[in-house]
């Protein structure tokens, strides 16, 4: 299964992880949503020790104990590195709560991005 079919069958809407180097891209990958509009985000791990073990987003104002699904399960996005994913409930929104969550053994990190409008901001970095 797919992380897109994944997230379709979760009803989150498509959600998908692009050019990573454990993972290739094709040509569903490349398309833009629905409405036309680009929800493509770059993930940037500048962080010296720190991965990035796990992506969630949801839609303001839900602000739940836990988040949808992780967009990049079982992957890492390790320092200096990078990747770019759709964040795309389904609904048309663009504006996201995401939640990047580093791992520096043995504790956790959460970093938050509140009101994260996905249509119109291309970027996320994390900075140690």
């Amino acid at each position: 299964m797919t992380i897109r079919s994944l997230f379709l069958a979760l009803g989150l809407g498509a959600a998908t992880l692009a050019g990573a180097s454990t993972l290739g891209t094709t040509a569903a990958d490349a398309q833009q949503s629905y409405d036309g509009r680009s929800r493509w985000v770059t993930i940037y791990n500048n962080s010296r020790f720190q991965s990035i073990v796990s992506i969630h987003a949801i839609p303001p104002p839900s602000m739940p104990q836990t988040y949808d699904p992780d967009l990049i399960p079982g992957y890492t996005i390790p320092p200096g590195g990078s990747t770019r994913i759709m964040i795309d409930n389904g609904r048309g929104a663009c504006v996201f709560n995401i939640r990047l969550t580093t791992n520096v053994y043995p504790q956790r990190q959460d970093w938050m991005f509140h009101n994260y409008n996905v249509c119109t901001q291309s970027s996320l970095s994390v900075r140690d």
